[in-house]
């Protein structure tokens, strides 16, 4: 295993752009070795890394390794990319159901997909040269984007638009023509989304409720167009406004109007995702606390239920004023 803490700052190689992360993936794979894992690792404030000025070191990456056999093959560009295809979604899933924090994901995505990469003496261009560590990343990174976008399509279809206008306009206004055009394509309707509480659309207007304005009295047992973008958007804004304990409970509320709860950190690390590639920084923090908090969550929905304090029992709502 290799612990790898270094900042990443860019330098020229023989003419070449390259950083730090680049030059230690390209080195353990000219040692002879298989990348098979890549785990982000908090450090303690304690502990981090300091370089010069103020830059710090929020977090260290720890690669697993194992030697090559001698008898890799080569493979060719589109092979790898068949290969990245069909294998990587899977780890990646299993990477979400363990609950890497989506500002870790792309880092530990790596992994599986160095662990491809690696599993050939090397990887051939279309002109016959040798795909580098870097050009490696770029089609994982690709790979992951597309599972993210693929599990949009498991969701309702007014989450499924939310989730478009959301890319587009965050929580920002649109022409309601193209919010319409949008609805039609997704199999929902202005009016229908209006009910579901999810926009408002005066004057010609459209945009996105944004957690803070929902209303603080939604029960998700009382509504008839529960869609998994509300129910995710009120467990951010209970987690945010009212604390871990109270977030749980509204999960637990949530388990028997949704047909799996996690489907709500599914979309958060899409919205996650979205967030970072628009620079919304803040915006994708919050959605990735939501996930780190998900087993707390988890753990206190189970005790909520237990108690009977959340469920349809006709017991206690964990609804707020």
């Amino acid at each position: 295993m290799i612990v790898y803490a270094h900042k990443q700052d860019e330098e020229t190689i023989d003419g070449m752009i390259s950083t730090g992360w680049e030059s230690l993936l390209e080195a353990v794979l000219a040692a002879g070795l298989t990348i098979v894992g890549t785990w982000p690792i908090e450090a303690a404030s304690k502990t981090r890394q300091i370089g010069q000025g103020a830059n710090a070191l929020a977090s260290y990456v720890l690669l697993v390794c194992r030697p090559r056999t001698r008898s890799t093959p080569a493979m060719d560009r589109r092979g790898f990319i068949v290969a990245l295809k069909e294998e990587l979604p899977s780890r990646l899933l299993e990477l979400q159901q363990g609950n890497v924090a989506p500002l870790d994901m792309q880092q530990a995505a790596i992994g599986p997909g160095m662990e491809i990469f690696s599993r050939f003496s090397k990887v051939t261009q279309p002109d016959g040269s040798p795909m580098n560590v870097r050009t490696a990343l770029a089609h994982i990174n690709q790979v992951l984007d597309q599972v993210l976008l693929d599990q949009v399509g498991d969701f309702d279809n007014d989450t499924r638009w939310c989730v478009r206008w959301f890319e587009e306009h965050e929580w920002g206004r649109g022409d309601y023509g193209r919010a319409e055009q949008l609805a039609n394509s997704r199999n929902t309707s202005m009016d229908g989304l209006e009910r579901a509480g999810v926009i408002r659309k005066p004057g010609g207007k459209v945009w996105l409720v944004s957690p803070e304005d929902l209303p603080r009295t939604y029960d998700p047992e009382r509504d008839d167009r529960v869609t998994v973008w509300e129910a995710t958007l009120h467990l951010l804004h209970r987690l945010e406004a009212y604390g871990i304990d109270r977030a749980g409970e509204f999960l637990a509320n949530l388990q028997d109007v949704l047909s799996d709860v996690n489907i709500a950190r599914e979309l958060s690390y899409v919205l996650f995702n979205i967030s970072e590639r628009k620079n919304r920084a803040s915006t994708a923090l919050r959605f990735n606390n939501l996930v780190t908090e998900w087993p707390s969550l988890l753990r206190i929905k189970d005790t909520s239920a237990r108690r009977g304090d959340g469920n349809s029992s006709g017991l206690r709502l964990a609804v707020f004023e």
